[in-house]
């Protein structure tokens, strides 16, 4: 399995597309995979190939990317979604936070400091311009981890896999790419419980491996429900 940090992109503006492709591609952990023109495109493309980021500009044609981000979000909850815009206000960071976005790029970023970004977001670290009030952290603590567990169990209960809500605490904790010793410590359980959980959890979910197990409820669409 790939190592590559996969990233697509979405802005309306043909030389941006272009710009943010050549910018992460000096970076040799990072593969970007497609580009998109729309929202549409961008919501399709997120379908198709799957990526660990999407980059979507906050103003584009047929969806926006407020728009775009929450249908992605709610089909693919861990994918990380970061908002590219050359100005924006607090409304409209915490409108997009709100939603499940991972922060606000804004493109006259520094190369070093938007592929920085891109991969903080991987760990769960908030992407904002320094700027904005630290209020906004909380707003997204609270509405990120609210969104990501909700959008895990309901996807769970979809598809109909048996688990008890124990087994889909540590579940959501693995596919936020936690150790066993971050998440015992997180659920207030021993190592070796969590080990057990783990492994009722490869034997219901048909996995082998803790990557197999991450992106099992990402290999899902709705439509396939």
């Amino acid at each position: 399995m790939s190592s590559l940090l996969k990233v697509v992109i979405a802005d309306d503006h043909p030389v941006i597309r272009d710009g943010f492709t050549v910018l992460l591609s000096t970076d040799k952990d990072v593969e970007v995979l497609g580009t998109a023109k729309d929202g549409t495109e961008a919501v399709s493309l997120v379908c198709e190939m799957k990526p660990d980021v999407a980059l979507l500009d906050l103003y584009m044609p047929e969806k926006n990317g407020i728009e775009a981000l929450k249908e992605i979000k709610s089909t693919f909850p861990f994918t990380k979604v970061l908002i590219l815009s050359s100005m924006v206000d607090d409304d409209v960071v915490i409108e997009c936070l709100s939603h499940g976005a991972s922060g606000i790029l804004l493109k006259d970023w520094p190369t070093e400091k938007i592929i920085a970004a891109i991969k903080n977001s991987m760990t769960n670290q908030l992407v904002i311009p320094e700027s904005f009030s630290s209020k906004l952290i909380d707003i997204w603590k609270e509405t990120n981890m609210d969104s990501a567990t909700s959008a895990l169990r309901k996807k769970v209960q979809e598809i109909g896999i048996p688990l008890n809500k124990r087994e889909e605490d540590v579940l959501l904790k693995v596919m936020e790419g936690k150790k066993n010793a971050e998440i015992a410590e997180e659920l207030y359980l021993s190592i070796g419980t969590i080990k057990n959980y783990i492994s009722s959890l490869y034997k219901k979910l048909g996995a082998a491996t803790r990557d197999e197990l991450m992106n099992y409820l990402s290999r899902h669409k709705k439509e396939e429900f």
